[in-house]
């Protein structure tokens, strides 16, 4: 099995790492099937982004129930944020 660690250090960041992701993507997958791989990703990515938000909300409101004071709850977000 290929390690990822090694792979994300294998390809360059940027335009270049875009160029080759999607000619390897191309070689596996095929041209035709690449749209259809691109609206997967993108419907993945935007139900990730709604439950990260949805869990957010729900941290927000655990807090303002809780009373945490505000410097914990900035510390707190800052981290979850990274």
């Amino acid at each position: 099995m290929i390690n990822s660690e090694f792979l994300l250090r294998m390809i360059p960041a940027g335009f270049e790492g875009v160029f080759i992701v999607t000619a390897i993507v191309i070689i596996f997958f095929g041209a035709k099937k690449l749209p259809e791989l691109a609206r997967s990703v993108g419907r993945v990515t935007s139900e990730f982004e709604k439950a990260r938000l949805e869990a957010k909300k729900e941290f927000d409101a655990i807090q303002r129930n809780a009373g945490v004071d505000k410097e914990a709850s900035t510390d707190i977000k800052k981290i979850a944020d990274h």
